[in-house]
């Protein structure tokens, strides 16, 4: 857009439509950091380009926004002040062990002699780690030093800086809970400014930068070290009464470990989890309808059957059934579902599988790269015509 290149307002314009249908919540992302990008730009936005992007934006997403109602969405939500900085604390955290390890900026930091701001970014790290209103200060400390870094930069490093405090802004204020994987969309502005703070340190020589590289990839201590630190100095005895204070926990309790060793063993393993042995069962022994009290918009969907309800349960009898060993939703279903099962009405189906959770959490912290193979709780019914 700046160099005025031909057809970069209708890529932009299409790539955010793109992101739109997407991510309700990326695309406001996007356009916020853009938009903060241009009026940090002054009247070097200002240009015919600029508006016309901005006006095909517009009519061609306000029409999206009001098809989709997604402020009337159930499961959105609009946090008070101290809940979202409490959100904000668990999204830096998870920033900080598994996307651009604490000690990097540290490092940098130090190398400049800056050492009043590298005590000052510890300091805060102790907020982050621990509970109570204190913390929330320094959350709010850590999000006005994101700002004034973006105000103080230029060029794409700036809108980097952008694209993460709209998303920890964003994020913290809407999301339904503070989860690892809602900060995909900021891991590029985070690589980008990762890259730049190993280059500096670097200083031109490539090798080391390589290793650099791949000593952060591989290992998790440049963030965890940190992190073990500051939990020892103000950690909680105890975890916060709340979903986001659980995961604080679970954070400031990670040990070290070598996630890239664990992505490559993924890799020879294959991404299959425990849907596809239960759908390929459910397939070759025939039937059409299935109740689940664990993943059942991935059973439903990968074996083709129909769901039956809860309330359902009275007067139809599903033909299998698929029990959850590792989640109980809701325990009173969990309970009648066991009950029916152990019935004469249904037999086991002998089918193994991986034993994960949810298929597989797609959050770092909880995701299993390494899951044992066990007995599905899959069962049919015993009425059910086997297809030859």
């Amino acid at each position: 857009m700046l160099a005025d290149s031909k057809g970069a307002a209708a890529a932009l314009v299409l790539s955010l439509l793109l992101l739109l249908h997407s991510s309700f919540a990326f695309f406001a992302i996007a356009v916020l950091a853009l938009v903060a990008d241009a009026a940090l730009r002054g009247r070097e936005c200002l240009a015919r380009r600029y508006w016309l992007a901005g006006v095909a934006l517009t009519a061609l997403s306000l029409p999206v926004f009001w098809y989709f109602r997604v402020w009337e969405r159930p499961g959105n939500h609009l946090y008070a002040p101290a809940e979202a900085l409490e959100f904000l604390k668990t999204f830096l955290l998870w920033s900080g062990l598994f996307a651009v390890p604490a000690l990097l900026p540290a490092a940098v930091a130090l190398k400049r002699r800056r050492w009043l701001p590298a005590a000052a970014g510890f300091l805060i790290l102790c907020g982050l780690v621990a509970e109570g209103s204190l913390s929330r200060a320094a959350a709010a400390l850590a999000f006005i030093w994101l700002s004034v870094n973006a105000a103080r930069s230029r060029g794409m490093e700036r809108l980097a800086w952008l694209w993460l405090a709209a998303t920890l802004g964003l994020l913290s204020l809407s999301a339904a809970e503070p989860y690892g994987r809602y900060l995909m969309g900021a891991l590029p502005a985070l690589a980008y400014l990762a890259g730049r703070w190993i280059s500096e340190l670097a200083d031109g020589r490539k090798a080391f930068a390589l290793s650099m590289s791949v000593f952060f990839a591989a290992l998790n201590w440049a963030g965890w070290l940190p992190v073990r630190a500051a939990a020892a100095l103000a950690g909680p005895a105890a975890p916060a009464e709340s979903v986001s204070g659980m995961m604080r926990q679970r954070l400031r309790d990670i040990g070290p470990r070598c996630d890239l060793g664990r992505f490559l063993r993924e890799l020879a393993r294959g991404p299959e989890g425990y849907i596809e042995p239960a759908a390929a069962a459910i397939k070759a022994g025939g039937g059409k309808t299935a109740y689940s009290d664990a993943d059942n918009l991935s059973l439903l969907f990968a074996a083709g059957v129909s769901p039956v309800y809860r309330d359902e349960l009275a007067a139809v009898k599903p033909d299998w059934l698929l029990l959850s060993p590792w989640l109980a939703l809701d325990p009173q279903a969990s309970v009648e579902l066991a009950s029916l099962a152990a019935s004469a009405a249904y037999e086991p189906a002998n089918v193994a599988g991986p034993q994960l959770l949810w298929q597989n959490n797609p959050d770092p912290l909880f995701r299993n790269f390494s899951p044992k193979t066990g007995p599905l709780a899959l069962f049919r019914r015993r009425a059910l015509v086997v297809r030859p």
